[in-house]
């Protein structure tokens, strides 16, 4: 997060000091990113007299059209107390800190606005956004990395229409979450490089995968922007994860309706299979805890929380050891696909950013596929 400095008065936070160096970097913001005033390029003013926005826009800048003066906060070029504000009767007080940005960086925030639509009409959302990492909530049917020779990487600014979303997966290439994300980070890079003063710095403009979902698992993934940040991610992910949560709904009733799973999951080099074993078969450890919400018999929508992130755990716990797969998870044992998707959501996750310390509190619902199972509500777990 970009933290914005100088005076906080009445109505106001009080903010800490910036805290990055480059704010070119970060020109463009989302949600609750602050712009840091003392770093960034434009105009800046001291509020001399309280008075609503707009009538004290055309105090300062007199020479200007209401047209043109009105068009800064259209474009979302005005900045009080480094929070973009675009009401006309924003209230002003007096020693509130002002700040008109460039049209460049108007137009920079503009490509990463597109930019981060093309990604949600591609079935990858953002929700959180700083310098180090990225988090997004992806649909299921798309991968992380695809697994064919090249990759599609979009025009996230050209949005998709039905038929371009329909023939993914149709060609050579295919859309990866790896890819998209590539893209938007070139994009909104070159962006708000083009649109920032001074020599320009190379950067790679890309990202690094920490850690994945299967295809058709939806939900909640955490990508690196650079490779000092996946490192720190990967190499401390056991303990600063705190919480891994998904969401299942699986054919039968397990029993017991909760409970801890233990077992050592081992991968079939020619199959691709994973087996799980109460004994050591030379595997990996793997700990899943899970809760039936609600049972109609024949499915049951069940909690899962990770201790350990293997690839296909939930999967392959909830067929071996609960005798309960995954609707949908044809691989495993499942004979029923009745929401037309793998039924597993990736909906939590907990961890601390590797840089700045804080915890970071992410959850996704659950999509709109999974209200294809009705349960009553005298048919708990």
């Amino acid at each position: 997060m970009i933290w914005a400095g100088g005076i906080a008065p009445r109505f106001y936070p009080r903010f800490s000091p910036g805290i990055f160096d480059d704010i070119s970097r970060e020109i463009h913001i989302f949600g609750k990113n602050l712009i840091a005033m003392d770093k960034a390029p434009g105009q800046k003013f001291k509020v001399k007299h309280n008075s609503p926005l707009l009538d004290y826009l055309y105090e300062i800048f007199p020479q200007q059209s209401k047209k043109g003066v009105k068009a800064c906060l259209y474009d979302e070029r005005v900045v009080l107390n480094g929070k973009l504000v675009t009401a006309y009767d924003q209230p002003l007080w007096e020693g509130d800190n002002l700040l008109i940005l460039p049209k460049g960086v108007a137009m920079a925030r503009q490509v990463g606005k597109e930019a981060k639509e093309g990604l949600g009409q591609a079935g990858v959302k953002i929700l959180y956004e700083d310098e180090y990492l990225l988090v997004v909530d992806k649909a299921s049917g798309i991968p992380v990395v695809s697994q064919r020779r090249r990759q599609i990487v979009p025009d996230l600014g050209k949005r998709m229409d039905k038929g371009e979303k329909a023939s993914v997966g149709a060609h050579e290439g295919e859309l990866s979450v790896y890819g998209m994300l590539s893209s938007y980070v070139k994009e909104v890079g070159r962006a708000k490089s083009q649109a920032a003063k001074g020599p320009k710095e190379y950067h790679p403009w890309r990202v690094w995968v920490v850690h994945r979902l299967d295809r058709d698992t939806s939900g909640l993934l955490v990508f690196a922007k650079d490779e000092k940040t996946k490192e720190a991610l990967q190499g401390s992910w056991d303990t600063s994860v705190y919480k891994r949560g998904y969401t299942a709904i699986l054919e039968g009733a397990p029993e017991p309706r909760s409970g801890k799973i233990v077992s050592y999951l081992k991968e079939n080099e020619k199959s691709f299979m994973v087996t799980s074993s109460r004994t050591d078969n030379g595997g990996k450890k793997s700990i899943t805890n899970y809760k039936v919400i609600k049972t109609n018999g024949r499915y049951s929508l069940t909690a899962f929380e990770l201790e350990t992130g293997r690839k296909n755990q939930i999967r392959v716990h909830a067929s071996s050891e609960l005798g309960c797969p995954v609707a949908g998870d044809s691989k495993y044992g499942a004979r029923t696909n009745p929401l037309r998707r793998l039924a597993l959501h990736a909906g939590r996750l907990s961890f601390r950013h590797p840089f700045t310390g804080e915890v970071m509190d992410f959850t996704s619902p659950l999509p709109k596929a999974f209200s294809a199972i009705t349960f009553d509500a005298n048919e708990r777990g």
